[in-house]
């Protein structure tokens, strides 16, 4: 089978007209000029979390996308696990009653996230990140009445 095409810049990908969709999974500082160049180009595009760096980069490319006609979706493949759609038969079942309070933990040493906050490194864009998305998915993407985000860090600056 083989490898058909090959690019030897993300404009020429862009410029194939065989190629309808992509996904983006460079370095995080990279999705917001990578997503607006395919869109441009005219292809869908699913973009590795997180899909930009703040909230105006985020309204910027659903624009984009929005005028431009074409899909955009943040990939988060934690979703895809089959432990989320068993999550999600048990609340809807009514199993656990209603849903009151989302407790999430990523326990993982945060030294490999701290490294360059101008290219999108943080505990929040690597992995903080998919505690958000649970307790939203969990709770049918209703805003929450409080959100609250615990860390520590030791005396010499890192994680606990």
């Amino acid at each position: 089978m083989g490898i058909q095409n090959a690019y030897g810049s993300y404009e020429e990908l862009a410029q194939d007209p065989d190629i309808d969709i992509v996904y983006i999974g460079t370095i995080q500082s990279t999705h917001l000029p990578l997503s607006k160049l395919m869109l441009n180009a005219g292809k869908h595009v699913l973009c590795e979390k997180p899909m930009c760096l703040n909230t105006d980069q985020v309204k910027e490319i659903f624009q984009l996308s929005k005028e431009k006609h074409k899909f955009f979706v943040e990939g988060v493949w934690s979703r895809s696990f089959e432990i989320y759609q068993r999550i999600k038969e048990e609340i809807q079942s009514g199993a656990i009653g209603d849903i009151q309070l989302v407790t999430a933990s990523i326990c993982l040493p945060l030294e490999a996230t701290l490294k360059s906050f101008d290219k999108g490194d943080g505990c929040l864009h690597s992995i903080g990140l998919y505690t958000v998305q649970f307790a939203n998915w969990i709770c049918d993407n209703e805003m929450p009445k409080s959100i609250y985000a615990v860390g520590s860090l030791n005396d010499a600056g890192e994680s606990n």
